[in-house]
């Protein structure tokens, strides 16, 4: 929520996801500050209980569909929890069309 917020949503969950065992809040804060975001905002944004609640929504709502880990992606309603390659997704995608 609080890179999205900056428009660097895709750059930091690259970063959580190279740096999946350090993630701790100075972990978090440090990465950010790599992403090049306004740490003070991200700062802030970890303790908006509006962010809080964005991101409670968004687990229950993964938890529901069944999602028991990330990353998971879902085409036409179907869920995947094994990222396939490029070229694999690719395919997928263009047959979900077709139908």
């Amino acid at each position: 929520v609080c890179s999205e917020r900056q428009g660097k949503y895709y750059q930091y969950t690259d970063a959580l996801f190279q740096n999946r065992i350090q993630l701790q809040r100075e972990d978090l804060e440090r990465y950010a500050g790599e992403q090049g975001m306004d740490t003070a905002a991200f700062k802030a944004c970890l303790n908006d209980p509006e962010a809080l609640k964005i991101v409670i929504r968004d687990r229950k709502d993964g938890e529901f569909m069944g999602v028991k880990f990330t990353p998971a992606i879902f085409i036409n309603g179907k869920m995947s929890q094994e990222i396939p390659l490029e070229d694999e997704l690719r395919q997928t995608i263009q047959q979900a069309l077709l139908k």
